[in-house]
Formats: structure tokens, sequence, C-alpha cells
């Protein structure tokens, strides 16, 4: 796995290697953006700081 990523030259090449259409890889890089895809909240710790997490949203 680790070979091939030195091998990716494109995005068909990358999106061979996550296999994954180049469409849907295309979409999500310059339509819906990374971001859209997770949310962003925070968790009180035991000291009273806050932690940030971030989840995954399932439905693409």
């Amino acid at each position: 796995m680790i070979d091939e990523f030195w091998l990716i030259q494109d995005k068909l090449d990358l999106a061979m290697a996550i296999g994954v259409p180049l469409r849907l890889l295309t979409y999500v890089i310059y339509v819906k953006g990374v971001d859209s895809y997770y949310h962003t909240f925070s968790i009180p710790k035991k000291d009273g700081s806050l932690t940030t997490t971030l989840t995954r949203i399932v439905n693409m």
C-alpha cells in the first residue's frame, strides 16, 4: 500500500488507489469540500477544560 502512494501522479491514480470513483473524488474535493463531512464538538474534561472532537457524518 505504501509503495502505491509514491506512484500516484494525478486524481485518477488517487481515486484508483483509495477505491472511489473519480467523479466522487472530484465532487468531494472541489464541490462539497471535506469539512462538510465532519461535525466538530467539544467535550468537557475532568479538569474543566474542553477537548475538541471531530466525528464523521455518515451520509455522503
